[in-house]
């Protein structure tokens, strides 16, 4: 697990987000890897639960500079792919709530142009569940069009299995009626979701496979959530695994009970749960080269020894977008 690349994200909320891309993609390049990213920037972001609206984005001109700094930054090392995924929650948001009167979307179409210029950026925007069903989804679809985009990215920050997730992509694809791909979010989609619906730190949820050799039109099956950010404090909520931490905060606790749960501490090796069986050999062409080619055997065989409660892999809490 501790071999597994994650997301990394460039977002506002990070005082120095430029330095830090510029490193991570540099370190990148350094491995002849691609980076796969996650632009998080709109100004009052999270507008619903606010637990993460913070950051420096005020207003349309803060947040373009804020996406042209991030074009600049890829620009300066060269024309290797940049897998970047737009705005988590955002078009969601942007359906009869709040996300309307904060112009989501109007950010967006403008960030996407300017970003889809670049050749070399594969941009995807996140599109949660909720909104796939009928009735909302021709207006999601309807909402991407003025956006020049690879595909969507399904179940970023949730717990719906890959299966659920297949048939997602297919019906936005039948909907759309464009030939987008999807990328899927497995960071904690091991056990499926809650019963009653609970999304702020499910303690019954556990991480799911990390695997690029999916079949099309699923790119990638990656890690976008780091497992150990929490969602927020989430108290007084029956099956959350409640913390005086906030959203976006490394809680180690929350990581070791996501490892417990999930795939790699309990699934026998050679049977992944979520691949099906006539799965490429070869990571297709659009998959993004950050992901390993090859799904990893169980639990790693050699834990470091100082690994901390619940055998988590210690390197994990690094986030490793290049590994």
């Amino acid at each position: 697990m501790a071999s597994q690349p994650l997301a990394a994200w460039y977002t506002d909320r990070d005082s120095n987000h430029v330095e830090n891309l510029d490193r991570m993609i540099g370190k990148c390049a350094g491995q002849g890897k691609d980076p796969l990213v996650v632009i998080y920037g709109l100004p009052n972001k999270d507008c619903e639960a606010g637990e993460s609206s913070s950051g420096s984005n005020k207003n349309k001109e803060d947040y373009l500079r804020f996406i042209s700094s991030f074009k600049q930054t890829v620009a300066k090392h060269g024309n290797a792919p940049v897998t970047v995924i737009l705005e988590p929650d955002a078009i969601n948001l942007s359906v009869g709530k709040c996300g309307t009167a904060n112009q989501y979307v109007a950010n967006m179409v403008a960030a996407a142009n300017l970003l889809s210029a670049s050749a070399n950026i594969k941009l995807y925007v996140d599109v949660g569940f909720w909104m796939i069903v009928p009735g909302k989804i021709e207006v999601i679809v309807n909402l991407l069009r003025d956006m020049k985009i690879k595909g969507v990215s399904l179940n970023l920050s949730n717990y719906r299995s890959t299966a659920e997730c297949r048939q997602h992509c297919d019906l936005i694809r039948q909907v759309s009626g464009k030939d987008y791909t999807c990328i899927i979010d497995t960071s904690r989609n091991n056990n499926g979701p809650s019963p009653s619906g609970e999304w702020c730190n499910f303690k019954g949820a556990g991480i799911g496979e990390n695997s690029a050799t999916s079949a099309y039109p699923i790119d990638a099956l990656v890690w976008i959530k780091p497992a150990i950010e929490v969602d927020g404090k989430c108290q007084g909520r029956a099956e959350s695994y409640q913390t005086s931490a906030d959203a976006g905060s490394a809680v180690d606790e929350w990581l070791d009970i996501l490892w417990a749960n999930g795939f790699y501490k309990n699934t026998p090796a050679n049977t992944p749960a979520n691949t099906p069986a006539n799965t490429p050999a070869n990571t297709p062409a659009n998959t993004p080269a950050n992901t390993p080619a090859t799904t990893p055997a169980n639990t790693p065989a050699s834990t470091p020894a100082n690994t901390p409660a619940g055998n988590v892999p210690v390197e994990y809490v690094v986030h490793r977008v290049c590994a």
